[in-house]
């Protein structure tokens, strides 16, 4: 099985026009017990300023995160996904939307797949095959997005809940705790943390967690569950050649996946469902 790039900000297709070299933030992270809170793991960031934030609330947000994410297996590789809603089926059933890279779902002659395999990483015994409803043309320039129709037939939407996004990219704040879902190297149902190091104008997002190939097009969650990005690209090196570390890149998950609605059949933007605070 391959797996499909975490793409290399320094490529010569030049996907991202902008990204920051500036070091990340050193934050240090331990597990404490507060007096009113209980345990919780507390964050330090590099102006000595600490949050402290419940081990329940982390371990709820974990369980939510996975419980909303697939691996996306395609002749383009291996790569991640997350359900963003439903669309309702003829027999009254749910089935479940995923929002993943366009990378994942295209090969290198830049044809996009018809169909592919989802393993479910709430549960590694349970895969599926989905039907990709559209992609982003992400090597011409623009986000880097597509749509999988999951083969499932739902008698409730909360069955397979959906991953609440951040509409607002404003109120993604530096310095703010995320934790990376996806598949690294072929390794199912991996979690990784880390911070908000910076943010761009265009959507993109710095991230320390660490992500690798396989990856790609898993959310960037915060410690609730929310989605705030799409994990899909990793700087190796500058321009120059420099080495560098904790360079990872994800895309504003909202904006990616509204840019991609707009260009799909009225009928289909129509019928989706999103959570509620989905919706701006």
């Amino acid at each position: 099985m391959t797996v499909a790039p975490v793409w290399d900000t320094t490529d010569s297709l030049g996907r991202i026009p902008e990204y920051n070299t500036t070091p990340p933030p050193e934050v240090s992270y331990q597990c404490v017990y507060d007096d009113e809170l209980g345990p919780c793991y507390e964050i330090t960031g590099p102006d000595g300023q600490s949050l402290r934030i419940p081990q329940q609330y982390f371990e709820e947000g974990m369980r939510k995160a996975m419980e909303s994410s697939f691996a996306i297996v395609s002749d383009g590789g291996l790569g991640s996904g997350f359900v963003i809603g439903h669309r309702p089926l003829a027999n009254g059933k749910w089935q479940p939307i995923v929002a993943t890279n366009a990378h994942v779902v295209t090969d290198d002659k830049n044809k996009v797949a018809k169909q592919v395999k989802a393993p479910y990483l709430g549960d590694l015994t349970r895969e599926y095959t989905g039907l990709v409803l559209g992609a982003t043309q992400f090597y011409k320039g623009g986000p880097d997005i597509a749509l999988v129709a999951l083969d499932m037939a739902l008698d409730n939407p909360l069955q397979m809940p959906a991953a609440s996004m951040e509409t607002d990219l404003t109120k993604v704040l530096l310095g703010e705790p995320v934790l990376a879902v996806g598949n690294p190297l072929g390794q199912m149902g991996t979690m990784t943390r880390g911070i908000v190091s910076w943010k761009g104008k265009d959507g993109l997002i710095h991230t320390d967690a660490a992500i690798n190939p396989g990856n790609s097009g898993g959310g960037l969650f915060r410690p609730d569950g929310t989605v705030v990005g799409i994990n899909t690209w990793v700087l190796r090196q500058t321009k120059s050649g420099v080495p560098v570390e904790g360079f990872g890149y994800a895309q504003f998950a909202y904006g990616a996946v509204q840019y991609l609605l707009a260009q799909m059949p009225e009928e289909f933007r129509n019928s989706l469902v999103l959570p509620a605070h989905y919706v701006s």
